[in-house]
């Protein structure tokens, strides 16, 4: 179980589905905070407006590359997870799970 919640997430304009979860993620790279749609692959890059997204699906198989980083355009770069909730940086409180 992340540290996000699912409905405050999707109250505030988290476009998911039924089966979305929620994890909140930081960039090897670079450190930036984000969350990710597990279940759409879809990474939110601004806790301030959630229709800033990417998709992170991508086909190797037909010869698409793999996204860059968001924010510092590295192409070798990787997410790690937040998985206590001492860890979620400010801006992303009140996406937070309470209590």
């Amino acid at each position: 179980m992340g540290v996000i919640d699912k409905w405050h997430f999707e109250a505030r304009g988290g476009h998911g589905c039924d089966n979305s979860d929620y994890r909140l993620l930081r960039t090897t790279c670079c450190g930036f905070y984000v969350v990710e749609d597990v279940e759409l692959l879809d990474l939110y890059v601004d806790p301030a407006d959630l229709n800033n997204s990417i998709d992170l699906g991508y086909s190797p198989r037909h010869g698409e590359p793999p996204p860059k980083c968001p924010f510092c355009g590295a192409a070798e770069w990787d997410l790690v997870e937040i998985q206590d909730i001492t860890g979620v940086p400010e801006v992303w409180e009140w996406a937070a799970k309470r209590g």
